[in-house]
């Protein structure tokens, strides 16, 4: 089959959700042939079993790599080192074994704008966050109606980004994207600025897809509930923002100094620096609660950080 869209589907303990992934990609309808590569790292659960299960039914659709060995673990990016590689459509959409999609016309939607449109890297659209359940958290909207997203939202709070499961990238613009970028491990983060450097970014106001949020294997558990790791990746971040406004030629650079100060401001609270946070410019746009907290922790810090746990 000579593919026209490659739907990356990456998974890990997800046997409670894979299938509903999986279905929401087999209903699309759309006119161009596409193909799901499909990516289980080693999962210790059912996940594999039910991913061939899939195989064996739609066998000229459906293109698995079941791991015997976990890749993650050993460094091993998988999106840029095993998935992207080997996918054969012009265009390539996201979604990882947990989120699924809710529209069936996402693809034609997509494939039909960026036909037209090709001054454009990626296209994406609205969406909702629900919980381990599938009941709705709330609906995203990235911007008030269709348009180009703004630089700002793509380097700043990752749930106003557009979300992994949204987006729809001209293949052509992910040459070269490898398993770092600028000297940080690639993500979607990076994928979405590595593809913006080329061309820019373009939202439907359309919910088609859906974000589950706390999942067992999620990044919201494993390192955003966590102060070390979220540390790190804020720091990483902050650096790498340094670099990427090199790499464009100064092209963002007043965006991008703006978010390093919002950066810098949760590098201090986290590691409980309060006099720098309460200097900071960005304490400003903080809420009442939090500049109190800020406030009483830059007197009384030893009660604050007993208090935070």
């Amino acid at each position: 089959m000579n593919a026209e869209i490659s739907i990356i589907c990456n998974t890990y303990n997800h046997e409670k959700y894979i299938s509903q992934a999986l279905d929401s990609f087999l209903m699309q309808k759309v006119d161009v042939p596409f193909e799901i590569l499909v990516h289980d790292d080693a999962s210790p659960d059912r996940t594999a079993e039910i991913i061939q299960a899939y195989t064996d039914k739609h066998p000229d659709v459906i293109f698995p790599i079941l791991q015997q060995e976990n890749q993650s673990s050993q460094g091993r990016p998988i999106t840029p080192l095993i998935q992207i590689p080997r996918a054969r459509g012009k265009y390539i959409a996201f979604c990882e074994g947990d989120d699924y999609w809710s529209d069936p016309e996402k693809l034609r939607i997509q494939y039909e704008f960026m036909e037209q449109h090709p001054e454009y890297s990626i296209c994406c659209h609205a969406y909702s966050m629900v919980d381990r359940d599938g009941n709705l958290i709330e609906e995203r909207h990235d911007l008030d109606a269709d348009g180009v997203v703004p630089i700002e939202q793509l380097i700043g709070n990752q749930l106003l980004v557009p979300h992994f499961a949204t987006l729809f990238v001209r293949r052509e613009c992910l040459d070269g994207y490898g398993a770092e970028f600028l000297g940080k491990h690639c993500s979607d983060m990076i994928l979405r600025l590595y593809c913006q450097a080329q061309k820019p970014i373009y939202y439907f106001n359309r919910n088609m897809s859906c974000y589950r949020r706390f999942t067992e294997s999620s990044w919201t558990v494993k390192v955003g509930k966590n102060r070390e790791k979220f540390l790190k990746v804020l720091k990483d971040n902050a650096a790498f923002l340094k670099e990427y406004d090199k790499f464009t030629q100064g092209r963002y650079t007043e965006a991008i100094q703006k978010e390093l100060v919002n950066r810098q401001f949760e590098i201090a609270l986290l590691e409980r620096d309060y006099r720098t946070a309460l200097q900071s410019p960005a304490y400003k746009r903080a809420s009442m609660k939090r500049k109190l907290g800020i406030a009483l922790g830059a007197v009384f810090p030893k009660l604050v950080n007993r208090l935070r746990g």
